[in-house]
């Protein structure tokens, strides 16, 4: 190095000086974020001049906050049970049709919600075992072998009896589809059923 050359400083330090500046960036950009939440949380017409002018300055910062609030009510919305309108749903029944019509070879693959209408509780829906135990509160009794096969079930294997289905692939383990006449070969059982005992 010449005299007078100043050392470029090593790569570690670059790294930790870029680090430092962005960490410091974020927590300004997160307080700022705060108290653009905190004025969008009021009514409009009781905001301030100057808070009013922070919303202007912060444009950005505002379109955030209703991208998250939108975020959030539709992760909120996925927690309850919704009906669809029956014009909604009707139009949802022809899309399925229509795809079922289409397919070349149709596999079903399904899931605990096929099995709520038989009186089983699933995971993550609003009385879900999951959802229950995190709420602190007792999942209760569920006999499996009481359960009867529901009107999905049976349609699936009308649907496999004439050649519309070719397979189902299941994570449940109640043996329900077997109870609705669908043969085991026409069947992949993920976790297996509660009929079967595997000795090691």
């Amino acid at each position: 190095m010449e005299e007078g050359e100043i050392a470029a400083p090593a790569e570690p330090a670059r790294r930790k000086a870029a680090t430092t500046a962005s960490l410091n960036i974020s927590k300004k950009n997160a307080t700022r974020l705060k108290r653009v939440s905190s004025i969008l949380r009021k009514k409009h017409d009781s905001l301030t001049p100057e808070e009013r002018r922070i919303l202007e300055e912060n444009s950005e910062l505002v379109e955030q906050f209703y991208k998250r609030r939108e975020r959030r009510a539709v992760w909120q919305s996925r927690k309850t049970e919704q009906e669809d309108s029956p014009e909604l749903l009707e139009a949802k029944c022809e899309q399925l049709a229509q795809a079922i019509h289409d397919a070349e070879f149709l596999v079903v693959y399904t899931g605990a919600g096929i099995s709520t209408a038989a009186s089983i509780p699933d995971y993550r829906g609003p009385n879900g075992i999951w959802t229950m135990l995190q709420k602190g509160l007792d999942i209760g009794h569920h006999d499996l072998s009481a359960a009867e096969p529901t009107l999905t079930h049976m349609a699936l294997s009308a649907l496999y009896h004439q050649s519309i289905v070719r397979h189902v692939v299941s994570q449940n383990c109640d043996g329900l589809h077997l109870r609705s006449g669908l043969p085991k070969t026409a069947m992949s059982e993920v976790h297996g059923n509660m009929y079967i005992e595997v000795r090691k």
